[in-house]
């Protein structure tokens, strides 16, 4: 790819980020669906397993 399209890309995705994310802090921080699991997500914090049930991981690659 030229530089040219390869910097104009980069400059639309900064843009896109900087237009979105005040709508995504809002939602964030006024619905509670985009609370659940950010500790997990970010940190790797798990929660505590009962030792009495059984445990299934998942591991998916897209």
């Amino acid at each position: 790819m030229p530089f040219i399209v390869t910097w104009l890309l980069n400059a639309v995705y900064a843009l896109l980020l900087v237009a979105v994310s005040p709508l995504v802090l809002y939602r964030r921080i006024t619905q509670g669906k985009y609370r659940g699991g950010w500790r997990e997500k970010l940190f790797g914090r798990l929660t505590r397993r009962h030792p009495e049930r059984t445990c299934l991981w998942f591991h998916a690659v897209s």
